[in-house]
């Protein structure tokens, strides 16, 4: 068994939402790769759907703050998605100094979920910032970030709000390949940030004790133990928020077990979430399709 350390990641995909924590992503990236500094790339999608929608007559603009309205024009939204491309661009920037980062930043037009699986497929990382607290329960960008995990096969984090905040970090173990990945990512993460190590073994009784075991050798020193018969949200997030986890780490394919575990996790944890992607035959990820969609989306 391995686990000794996370996996090697050279290329890291920062997805870039405005509503984003800028600051909070960045910080997450130090702990999430290994000393040798990354390819990073920024990238901003202007979505094509909200552009075909704007050229509509009856669509329109509600301040949030006066209920005030407006109508939309392809024009309007133009100028909008402009600053928007500007302020993140300086966010990025401003962020990456300090870590002595020298990301480059892309543009991207058209359908946010296809773009972003497209820059993903040759990302070992993907990081999408997101405000709990701004943003509440709502998707990225119109995107099911739990149906989003099982498509990426490398590693997915979803930062939220502050990264500096939290003494622990959460690990769901299931014996799987993604889990034996997901260990060492976790210990790389309580390493560099000066983290205790929480562990959630999930399975029947017997496979909990082998894995105790086969886990307490890589990974002596583990805070607590917890023991699962399945990935139920409420005790994931219990053994999360006791622990006052900065980030709860787990296999993506747990999400086919616990439908919108992920969502969930999001939903009642404040701390950020890793997902570790299986590894498909080739590397590649399973292809995009409209099921990633929220209801609200299509």
């Amino acid at each position: 068994m391995t686990g000794s350390r996370g996996s090697s990641v050279d290329r890291v995909l920062v997805a870039l939402d405005p509503a984003a924590p800028m600051a909070a992503t960045l910080d997450a990236l130090a702990g999430l790769v290994s000393d040798a500094q990354p390819e990073v790339k920024g990238l901003f999608i202007e979505d094509a759907s909200l552009l075909a929608l704007s050229s509509l007559s009856f669509v329109r603009e509600v301040a949030l703050d006066t209920a005030s309205e407006q109508r939309m024009t392809a024009e309007l939204l133009e100028r909008q998605m402009k600053a928007q491309r500007i302020r993140v661009e300086r966010m990025l920037a401003d962020a990456s100094r300090r870590l002595s980062l020298r990301p480059s930043f892309k543009v991207a037009r058209g359908i946010v979920l296809e773009e972003l699986l497209r820059e993903a497929e040759q990302a070992d990382l993907i990081l999408l910032g997101r405000s709990h607290r701004v943003a509440g329960p709502r998707s990225w960008m119109g995107i099911r970030l739990g149906g989003l995990a099982e498509k990426i096969a490398g590693t997915l984090a979803i930062v939220q709000d502050a990264w500096s905040t939290g003494r622990s970090v959460s690990l769901v173990y299931d014996g799987s390949e993604a889990a034996t990945r997901c260990l060492g990512l976790a210990r790389q993460i309580g390493a560099r940030e000066g983290l205790s190590l929480v562990v959630a073994l999930v399975g029947d009784a017997e496979d909990r004790a082998h894995w105790q075991k086969r886990v307490g050798a890589v990974a002596p020193g583990i805070a607590e133990w917890h023991s699962l018969a399945a990935p139920v949200l409420s005790d994931l997030v219990a053994i999360a928020r006791n622990a006052q986890s900065r980030v709860i780490v787990l296999p993506g394919h747990l999400e086919r077990q616990c439908s919108n575990l992920i969502e969930g996790l999001l939903r009642d944890l404040d701390c950020s979430v890793v997902i570790v992607g299986e590894l498909r035959s080739g590397g590649d990820a399973i292809p995009a399709n409209q099921e990633l969609l929220t209801d609200d989306a299509r």
